[in-house]
């Protein structure tokens, strides 16, 4: 069933009521750790690569779903900013 934002359980905002300052606290901690995991990963290739190993890939280091959680959660930012402040 929609919230009043128009949002469903699934989307996880019914569950977990964040305010605009700890959203963006959540978005700036998903940025580091992608920058930290980005890190990890080039290391890591660069150590297969000398030791003749396969490289890991992103999905070793879970870009691809903290990137979709960021991309989520922005988006419920956006969406909540808009309603909160009246855009």
């Amino acid at each position: 069933m929609p919230t009043a934002y128009g949002l469903t359980p699934q989307d996880g905002v019914s569950e977990i009521h964040l305010s605009v300052q700890q959203r963006r606290l959540l978005d700036e901690a998903l940025s580091l750790l992608i920058d930290a995991r980005s890190r990890a990963l080039e290391i890591a290739v660069q150590v297969s690569r000398r030791q003749g190993a396969t490289a890991p890939d992103v999905y070793a280091f879970e870009l691809p779903e903290i990137i979709e959680l960021q991309r989520r959660i922005d988006g419920k930012r956006e969406l909540l900013d808009a309603m909160e402040f009246g855009l």
